[in-house]
């Protein structure tokens, strides 16, 4: 009777089996310079692992005990060609997200179409950021910082009593929503920390048409 014979080569070791079958030879090879899958880089705005979520809308960035559920309290969007004008005022937590801290995290805004691409990640760095009057703000009116794309103030607040808020406004944000329904993501990340330490607000909300082209939310 014919044997198979299968070898699998780990590193500089090779096991080899043989048992009744017709005959054939398999020859697997583990071990350095084997092809790994692509993970996903926290903070780059890249969607590294191809599977259509960037950044803070993937889990391996934002586990399930890290990520909120956001309430879009006011939203504008009005595009014009390849930039948009936006206002975003959200609460981005009742309670469990009081420990941000943008002095030492950067700021991340994602916005994509239900189950599309990112069209905005905006990233606004902790250096650019200043406590005041009871809340952590950031300005580029110059628009100075590349990362944030246009978007010229972030305020986020953490209330006495644990919820946060945060709004965003912008006059010529680089990227054109689609209409209907969209994603908002804020994400929180120390550059500094593991990805532990991260956090994230997401909402996935519907915006109604307006006048002169703007899209409304709620």
């Amino acid at each position: 009777m014919a044997t198979t014979t299968t070898t699998t080569t780990i590193g500089s070791s090779a096991t080899t089996t043989t048992g009744p079958s017709a005959t054939s030879t398999t020859t697997t090879t583990l071990g350095p310079g084997a092809p790994t899958a692509p993970r996903e880089i926290c903070g780059n705005c890249i969607d590294d692992d191809g599977n259509g979520l960037t950044d803070f809308e993937d889990p391996a960035c934002c586990l399930t005990s890290q990520t909120f559920t956001m309430t879009v309290r006011h939203g504008v969007l009005r595009p014009r060609g390849a930039r948009t004008a936006l206002k975003l005022k959200s609460l981005l937590a009742q309670a469990g997200l009081a420990d941000v801290n943008p002095l030492k995290q950067d700021v991340f805004v994602q916005i994509r179409p239900a189950n599309g691409t990112d069209v905005l990640c905006a990233k606004a760095p902790a250096a650019k950021f200043m406590r005041m009057h009871g809340a952590f703000k950031f300005w580029d009116r110059k628009h100075r910082v590349a990362s944030a794309k246009g978007i010229s103030d972030i305020k986020v607040k953490v209330r006495r009593d644990g919820s946060v808020r945060f709004s965003a406004v912008g006059k010529r944000v680089e990227f054109t929503p689609p209409g209907g329904t969209l994603q908002v993501t804020v994400g929180f990340r120390d550059p500094a920390a593991a990805e532990a330490g991260n956090r994230c607000s997401v909402r996935t909300q519907a915006f109604r048409a307006g006048r002169q082209g703007r899209l409304l939310a709620p």
